[in-house]
């Protein structure tokens, strides 16, 4: 090797710098695999089964609940794990949700261990671009012969409160998990483009020290992103046992989170007006689902009723000596024969079978009962308003 043939002294800092940065950013991914695997436990705890199918019917995830119940899904159909089948089955309700890409809720009785399920499937796009269906499945045998037992015995209303309680919650968590999985398919497409140009720039001698800190700060910082939706995710569920003095605006900005993937792709508008010092004392968990039930049936009907310009007003003020949340949406309002039912335990308007009438119910029961508050409802000019008083 000729003298001119060998590398100079600023092109070998410029290959070791880079094989810094390379390390630097296996450990990002390092990082990035501890987060995928903090979403598996969290998968795992869920008490009901989790799993994504493609079209072809195989599984390419499952988490605990569907292994321990279902066995290992790796290389079997799922019609073979979950039916023991050896053909798909005859009404097949995910092949619905390939073909519409819509969600749908129904109720599933598994004859491989006579347990009833309430099922919930999202569509997905994974990461090569293929729909696949996100499956959320709760067992609710227990639930169906508890309620059974407590329209009988009023003694048990407390239990049965509790019980709907759950159920809403396990609703709410389904549907949040289909958001999260949609929320991650974007950050994890951008680290992928992210780590593809710092090879092409490389490659075509455009790299330079500035792009690769430039470029790992942002990988960094799509992590970080990813990490907090997780640790948001995990704190809305954690159940709450002492009273704190919290900030409504906190509370709305976290309900809305959750929601902003469908708020998005319903194209609808959001106006929110909350003084910064207004606050509350009481559950802030709670809250937070009170407001994403509110917020969730108004969007419900804005898709429902086809409304071409959908719009959602939340205002906050201090009233009196109580703090005063209104929810005003332009969705056409509610019937006056439904009026007074809204409230009720499984009442539902919805007319898609989309809705097991328990949100508001548990809504009330959260704000009357847990916070010693009121939460009313009355129609406004296009549309209805509920407001919140604590």
């Amino acid at each position: 090797m000729q003298d001119s043939d060998k590398p100079d002294k600023d092109t070998l800092c410029t290959i070791e710098d880079l094989q810094q940065r390379i390390i630097s950013l296996e450990r990002e991914g390092e990082v990035l695999q501890g987060e995928r695997q903090i979403l598996y436990s969290l998968l795992d705890g869920i008490p009901g089964f989790v799993f994504l199918r493609a079209p072809d019917y195989s599984i390419r995830f499952a988490n605990r609940y569907f292994r321990e119940h279902f066995g290992e899904p790796e290389g079997k159909p799922c019609y073979v794990i979950m039916a023991n089948r050896r053909e798909p089955c005859d009404e097949c309700r995910l092949l619905d949700v390939f073909r519409t890409k819509k969600p749908q809720k129904w109720e599933w009785t598994s004859k491989m261990n006579d347990r009833v399920y309430q099922i919930y499937d999202y569509p997905f796009i994974g990461m090569d671009d293929q729909l696949l269906v996100l499956e959320f499945g709760i067992d609710i045998t227990d639930l169906r012969n508890k309620e059974e037992q407590i329209q009988h015995i009023s003694a048990r209303e407390q239990e049965k409160d509790s019980i709907m309680l759950t159920q809403s919650k396990h609703a709410s968590m389904g549907e949040m998990i289909g958001n999260i999985a949609h929320e991650w398919r974007q950050p994890l497409n951008s680290i992928a483009l992210f780590i593809q140009d710092l090879k092409e720039s490389y490659r075509a001698g455009n790299f330079t020290r500035e792009y690769l800190d430039d470029t790992v700060q942002r990988v960094v910082d799509v992590i970080q992103y990813m990490s907090q939706t997780i640790n948001d995710f995990s704190n809305f569920f954690s159940p709450e046992k002492e009273k704190l003095l919290f900030s409504v605006q906190d509370s709305i900005d976290r309900s809305l989170s959750f929601l902003e993937p469908e708020l998005k792709r319903s194209k609808i508008r959001l106006e929110v007006d909350i003084p910064n010092d207004l606050s509350i004392n009481g559950y802030p968990n709670e809250y937070a689902h009170v407001l994403l039930n509110i917020i969730k049936n108004a969007k419900d009907a804005f898709v429902e009723r086809k409304v071409s310009d959908p719009k959602i007003t939340i205002t906050g003020f201090m009233e009196a000596g109580k703090c005063v949340v209104t929810i005003t949406d332009n969705a056409g309002g509610i019937s006056e024969d439904e009026m007074d039912k809204i409230f009720d335990p499984y009442f539902t308007t919805k007319s898609n079978e989309s809705g097991i009438g328990i949100g508001l119910y548990m809504s009330k029961l959260i704000i009357e009962k847990s916070m010693q508050g009121k939460l009313r409802a009355r129609n406004v000019e296009n549309g209805a308003e509920f407001r919140i008083e604590i």
